[in-house]
């Protein structure tokens, strides 16, 4: 594992998360040299650390690469120090699911956030949020790909959809 530092927020009540540790354990001791943080037992370190609206949330070196969503065969080559960098080759509705499934519906922390602050462009300004629940992070074009889900969601804001 070429990546030092990596973070796994995670809560017992996700299915994701006992799936991901599962992963962890069996890719060879991996689960030994990630810090695994409860989220049920610590929540203030979620707090702190921000950007935990979604577990499992999983930093590497920093940066918030998976929340809710995680694609492991990606998450496997990033802990085996490959970049695969390739570009997103699925449209913006996919995207649109991963951000409302994934990212919104599965998470009530952040349904809760959507719900009392009634701002859905507040939310998508989030970018490295945005990017993790997408699972954007992974991709070559994750800029561009990022700008034009905005737009997109904005557009169909405006339009009365969602």
């Amino acid at each position: 594992m070429n990546t030092q530092n990596i973070e796994v927020f995670i809560h017992p009540t996700c299915s994701t998360c006992h799936t991901l540790i599962r992963l962890l354990k069996q890719w060879g001791g991996y689960l030994d040299r990630v810090r695994v943080i409860d989220t049920s037992r610590d929540p203030y370190t979620a707090m702190e650390r921000g950007g935990v609206r979604s577990v499992p949330s999983i930093f590497i070196n920093g940066e918030l690469v998976f929340a809710g969503i995680v694609d492991f065969k990606r998450l496997k080559a990033l802990l085996d120090g490959e970049y695969l960098g390739n570009r997103f080759e699925g449209d913006l509705r996919e995207l649109e699911e991963r951000f409302f499934r994934g990212g919104i519906l599965d998470s009530v922390a952040t349904a809760l956030w959507l719900y009392v602050n009634e701002d859905c462009d507040a939310f998508l300004r989030d970018k490295e949020f945005v990017m993790a629940i997408t699972n954007l992070s992974v991709y070559s074009d994750r800029e561009e790909l990022y700008n034009e889900l905005r737009k997109y969601l904005a557009m169909l804001m405006r339009a009365g959809r969602p």
